[in-house]
Protein backbone atom coordinates (compact mmCIF):
# COMPACT_ATOMS: atom_id res chain seq x y z
CA UNK A 1 0.00 0.00 0.00
CA UNK A 2 1.43 3.60 -1.00
CA UNK A 3 0.13 6.83 0.85
CA UNK A 4 0.88 9.81 -0.01
CA UNK A 5 1.40 12.39 2.68
CA UNK A 6 1.11 15.84 3.34
CA UNK A 7 1.57 18.31 5.80
CA UNK A 8 -0.41 21.61 4.97
CA UNK A 9 -0.80 25.22 6.49
CA UNK A 10 -3.25 27.41 4.40
CA UNK A 11 -2.27 25.67 0.84
CA UNK A 12 -5.68 25.98 -1.03
CA UNK A 13 -4.33 28.11 -3.32
CA UNK A 14 -2.33 24.52 -4.67
CA UNK A 15 -3.65 22.30 -2.54
CA UNK A 16 -6.31 21.24 -5.27
CA UNK A 17 -4.02 20.39 -8.71
CA UNK A 18 -1.70 18.33 -5.84
CA UNK A 19 -4.32 16.03 -5.09
CA UNK A 20 -5.44 15.87 -8.46
CA UNK A 21 -1.62 15.11 -10.17
CA UNK A 22 -1.62 12.11 -7.28
CA UNK A 23 -5.07 10.57 -6.85
CA UNK A 24 -4.46 8.01 -9.72
CA UNK A 25 -0.92 7.09 -8.52
CA UNK A 26 -1.32 6.73 -4.83
CA UNK A 27 -3.65 4.21 -2.68
CA UNK A 28 -4.43 7.06 -0.16
CA UNK A 29 -3.51 10.43 1.40
CA UNK A 30 -2.58 11.24 4.60
CA UNK A 31 -2.93 14.73 5.48
CA UNK A 32 -1.77 17.42 8.66
CA UNK A 33 -3.21 20.34 8.50
CA UNK A 34 -1.09 23.23 10.62
CA UNK A 35 -4.23 25.43 11.62
CA UNK A 36 -5.12 26.59 8.36
CA UNK A 37 -7.44 29.20 8.39
CA UNK A 38 -8.71 29.17 4.12
CA UNK A 39 -10.29 26.26 2.68
CA UNK A 40 -7.63 23.58 2.86
CA UNK A 41 -9.60 21.73 5.27
CA UNK A 42 -12.47 21.83 2.90
CA UNK A 43 -10.52 20.73 -0.12
CA UNK A 44 -9.15 17.60 2.15
CA UNK A 45 -12.51 16.65 3.25
CA UNK A 46 -13.46 16.18 -0.50
CA UNK A 47 -10.61 14.28 -1.59
CA UNK A 48 -12.04 11.11 -1.99
CA UNK A 49 -8.89 8.84 -1.27
CA UNK A 50 -8.20 10.87 2.08
CA UNK A 51 -7.42 8.38 5.12
CA UNK A 52 -7.50 10.63 7.52
CA UNK A 53 -6.91 14.28 8.54
CA UNK A 54 -4.73 15.06 11.60
CA UNK A 55 -5.24 18.49 13.09
CA UNK A 56 -3.10 20.92 14.78
CA UNK A 57 -5.52 24.09 16.74
CA UNK A 58 -5.60 27.25 14.89
CA UNK A 59 -2.82 29.94 16.01
CA UNK A 60 -2.41 33.45 14.96
CA UNK A 61 0.74 33.10 13.18
CA UNK A 62 3.42 30.15 12.62
CA UNK A 63 5.01 30.06 15.69
CA UNK A 64 4.99 27.12 16.68
CA UNK A 65 5.23 25.53 13.51
CA UNK A 66 6.96 21.96 14.31
CA UNK A 67 7.97 20.42 10.71
CA UNK A 68 9.82 17.40 12.78
CA UNK A 69 6.86 16.54 14.83
CA UNK A 70 4.10 16.71 11.87
CA UNK A 71 6.35 14.60 9.82
CA UNK A 72 6.59 12.11 12.24
CA UNK A 73 2.64 11.92 13.50
CA UNK A 74 2.17 11.33 9.60
CA UNK A 75 4.39 8.55 9.28
CA UNK A 76 2.94 6.75 12.44
CA UNK A 77 -0.29 7.61 11.13
CA UNK A 78 0.36 6.08 7.73
CA UNK A 79 1.56 3.04 9.10
CA UNK A 80 -0.97 2.38 11.44
CA UNK A 81 -3.52 2.40 8.40
CA UNK A 82 -1.66 0.05 6.77
CA UNK A 83 1.07 1.73 4.53
CA UNK A 84 4.21 -0.24 3.36
CA UNK A 85 5.59 3.01 1.44
CA UNK A 86 5.30 6.75 1.61
CA UNK A 87 5.14 9.24 -0.94
CA UNK A 88 6.04 12.56 0.30
CA UNK A 89 4.82 15.91 -1.36
CA UNK A 90 3.89 19.59 -0.66
CA UNK A 91 0.98 20.57 -1.95
CA UNK A 92 3.26 23.59 -3.93
CA UNK A 93 4.74 20.27 -5.96
CA UNK A 94 4.24 18.89 -8.91
CA UNK A 95 5.81 15.13 -9.84
CA UNK A 96 7.04 14.65 -13.34
CA UNK A 97 4.60 12.70 -15.06
CA UNK A 98 6.78 9.77 -16.03
CA UNK A 99 7.92 9.09 -12.57
CA UNK A 100 4.72 9.04 -11.65
CA UNK A 101 3.67 6.69 -14.41
CA UNK A 102 6.76 4.39 -13.79
CA UNK A 103 6.14 4.73 -10.06
CA UNK A 104 5.18 1.12 -9.12
CA UNK A 105 8.35 -0.15 -10.98
CA UNK A 106 10.47 2.08 -9.41
CA UNK A 107 9.47 0.79 -6.22
CA UNK A 108 9.75 -2.70 -6.85
CA UNK A 109 13.84 -1.53 -8.27
CA UNK A 110 14.17 0.06 -5.12
CA UNK A 111 13.46 -3.51 -2.95
CA UNK A 112 15.48 -4.95 -5.53
CA UNK A 113 18.30 -3.39 -5.28
CA UNK A 114 17.66 -3.07 -1.50
CA UNK A 115 17.73 0.80 -2.15
CA UNK A 116 14.88 2.31 -0.32
CA UNK A 117 15.45 5.73 -0.43
CA UNK A 118 13.95 6.98 -3.70
CA UNK A 119 15.28 10.49 -4.94
CA UNK A 120 14.70 12.76 -7.62
CA UNK A 121 16.31 15.46 -8.46
CA UNK A 122 14.35 18.95 -6.82
CA UNK A 123 13.91 21.58 -9.73
CA UNK A 124 13.00 25.69 -8.60
CA UNK A 125 10.46 26.62 -11.34
CA UNK A 126 11.90 30.45 -12.25
CA UNK A 127 10.58 33.27 -13.23
CA UNK A 128 8.27 31.02 -15.13
CA UNK A 129 6.08 27.12 -15.06
CA UNK A 130 7.89 25.70 -17.68
CA UNK A 131 11.79 26.95 -16.59
CA UNK A 132 13.70 26.22 -13.87
CA UNK A 133 16.62 27.78 -12.10
CA UNK A 134 19.65 25.02 -13.09
CA UNK A 135 23.10 27.17 -11.93
CA UNK A 136 25.43 26.65 -8.86
CA UNK A 137 23.52 24.97 -6.36
CA UNK A 138 19.88 25.37 -7.68
CA UNK A 139 21.01 22.27 -10.54
CA UNK A 140 22.18 20.39 -8.20
CA UNK A 141 19.24 19.57 -5.38
CA UNK A 142 17.69 16.67 -4.64
CA UNK A 143 14.92 15.00 -2.84
CA UNK A 144 14.33 11.68 -1.48
CA UNK A 145 10.90 11.65 -2.16
CA UNK A 146 9.35 7.42 -1.06
CA UNK A 147 10.96 5.21 1.16
CA UNK A 148 9.58 1.97 3.10
CA UNK A 149 8.34 2.33 7.09
CA UNK A 150 10.04 0.26 9.24
CA UNK A 151 8.68 -1.87 12.01
CA UNK A 152 10.04 1.01 14.67
CA UNK A 153 10.86 4.67 14.28
CA UNK A 154 12.08 7.19 15.54
CA UNK A 155 13.24 11.20 15.03
CA UNK A 156 14.99 12.01 17.93
CA UNK A 157 17.60 12.73 16.45
CA UNK A 158 16.90 15.15 13.90
CA UNK A 159 16.26 17.88 16.37
CA UNK A 160 18.78 20.21 14.49
CA UNK A 161 17.34 19.87 11.29
CA UNK A 162 14.24 21.92 12.62
CA UNK A 163 12.70 23.09 9.33
CA UNK A 164 14.87 21.47 6.67
CA UNK A 165 15.47 18.02 7.45
CA UNK A 166 14.79 14.57 5.93
CA UNK A 167 10.73 12.96 5.90
CA UNK A 168 12.77 9.38 6.60
CA UNK A 169 13.41 8.10 10.13
CA UNK A 170 16.67 7.64 11.80
CA UNK A 171 16.10 3.85 11.21
CA UNK A 172 16.38 4.37 7.27
CA UNK A 173 19.87 6.37 8.10
CA UNK A 174 22.92 4.80 6.08
CA UNK A 175 20.31 3.29 3.80
CA UNK A 176 21.50 3.77 0.42
CA UNK A 177 19.59 5.98 -2.05
CA UNK A 178 18.10 4.89 -5.45
CA UNK A 179 18.42 7.98 -7.48
CA UNK A 180 16.09 8.14 -10.51
CA UNK A 181 16.35 10.28 -13.59
CA UNK A 182 12.99 12.17 -12.86
CA UNK A 183 12.20 15.72 -11.65
CA UNK A 184 10.53 17.32 -9.05
CA UNK A 185 8.67 20.56 -10.11
CA UNK A 186 8.59 23.66 -6.96
CA UNK A 187 5.98 26.05 -8.12
CA UNK A 188 6.47 27.99 -5.06
CA UNK A 189 9.46 30.29 -6.76
CA UNK A 190 7.72 30.99 -9.76
CA UNK A 191 7.01 34.67 -8.86
CA UNK A 192 9.30 37.38 -7.18
CA UNK A 193 7.09 38.26 -4.69
CA UNK A 194 6.58 34.38 -3.29
CA UNK A 195 10.37 34.21 -3.31
CA UNK A 196 10.68 36.94 -1.11
CA UNK A 197 8.33 35.86 0.84
CA UNK A 198 9.69 32.60 1.31
CA UNK A 199 12.98 33.72 2.51
CA UNK A 200 11.20 36.69 5.01
CA UNK A 201 9.08 33.49 6.42
CA UNK A 202 12.16 31.57 7.18
CA UNK A 203 14.18 34.28 8.33
CA UNK A 204 11.10 35.15 10.82
CA UNK A 205 11.24 31.83 12.00
CA UNK A 206 14.44 31.00 12.35
CA UNK A 207 16.19 34.45 12.63
CA UNK A 208 19.71 33.20 13.87
CA UNK A 209 20.09 30.36 11.13
CA UNK A 210 20.10 28.08 13.10
CA UNK A 211 18.98 25.37 10.98
CA UNK A 212 20.16 26.84 7.87
CA UNK A 213 23.80 27.23 7.44
CA UNK A 214 24.46 30.77 5.34
CA UNK A 215 20.82 31.81 5.97
CA UNK A 216 18.22 32.63 3.65
CA UNK A 217 19.33 35.17 1.47
CA UNK A 218 19.95 32.67 -1.49
CA UNK A 219 16.26 32.54 -2.03
CA UNK A 220 16.31 35.80 -3.44
CA UNK A 221 19.63 36.01 -5.23
CA UNK A 222 19.76 36.70 -8.92
CA UNK A 223 23.33 37.14 -9.84
CA UNK A 224 24.46 34.29 -12.22
CA UNK A 225 21.04 33.18 -12.73
CA UNK A 226 21.10 30.30 -15.86
CA UNK A 227 16.71 29.27 -16.38
CA UNK A 228 16.79 26.04 -18.48
CA UNK A 229 13.06 24.63 -20.06
CA UNK A 230 11.40 21.90 -18.80
CA UNK A 231 11.94 18.87 -21.96
CA UNK A 232 10.25 17.08 -24.06
CA UNK A 233 9.43 13.93 -21.69
CA UNK A 234 9.93 15.73 -18.73
CA UNK A 235 6.60 17.56 -18.20
CA UNK A 236 4.26 17.22 -15.26
CA UNK A 237 0.31 17.71 -15.35
CA UNK A 238 0.46 21.64 -16.26
CA UNK A 239 -3.64 21.18 -16.18
CA UNK A 240 -3.09 20.68 -12.34
CA UNK A 241 -1.67 24.43 -11.98
CA UNK A 242 -3.80 27.44 -9.97
CA UNK A 243 -5.37 29.00 -12.84
CA UNK A 244 -3.61 32.31 -13.16
CA UNK A 245 0.02 30.06 -13.02
CA UNK A 246 -1.64 27.90 -15.80
CA UNK A 247 -2.15 31.28 -17.74
CA UNK A 248 1.66 31.63 -17.94
CA UNK A 249 2.19 28.38 -20.07
CA UNK A 250 3.92 29.04 -23.29
CA UNK A 251 1.78 27.70 -26.14
CA UNK A 252 4.03 25.39 -27.22
CA UNK A 253 3.46 23.32 -24.19
CA UNK A 254 0.03 23.39 -24.22
CA UNK A 255 -0.01 22.11 -27.52
CA UNK A 256 2.10 19.11 -26.33
CA UNK A 257 5.24 20.79 -28.48
CA UNK A 258 8.18 20.92 -25.29
CA UNK A 259 11.63 21.53 -26.64
CA UNK A 260 13.80 18.57 -27.34
CA UNK A 261 17.06 18.33 -26.07
CA UNK A 262 18.59 19.92 -29.09
CA UNK A 263 16.48 22.62 -29.91
CA UNK A 264 18.64 25.69 -27.91
CA UNK A 265 17.60 28.20 -30.88
CA UNK A 266 13.98 27.13 -30.10
CA UNK A 267 14.15 27.58 -26.34
CA UNK A 268 16.15 30.77 -26.93
CA UNK A 269 13.33 32.39 -28.81
CA UNK A 270 10.59 30.78 -26.57
CA UNK A 271 11.69 32.63 -23.55
CA UNK A 272 13.02 35.56 -24.71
Amino acid sequence: MLVAVLQLRNEAYYLRGCLDHLRDHVDAFVALDDGSTDDTRTLLAAEPKMADVLTNPPRPDETGWDELGNRSRLLERAKALGAKWVLCADADERFEQAFLDRLPASLRQAEQQDRPLVAVRYRELWDGVAQYRADGVWGRKTRCCAFPLPERMTFQGRRHTKFHGVWYPEQLEGARHLMLRHDLYHLRMVKREDRQARRDRYVRLDPDSKFQRGGYDYLTETRGVKLEPIRRGREYAFQTLPDDLRQQLPAAYLNGNAPSAGLAGWVRNLFS
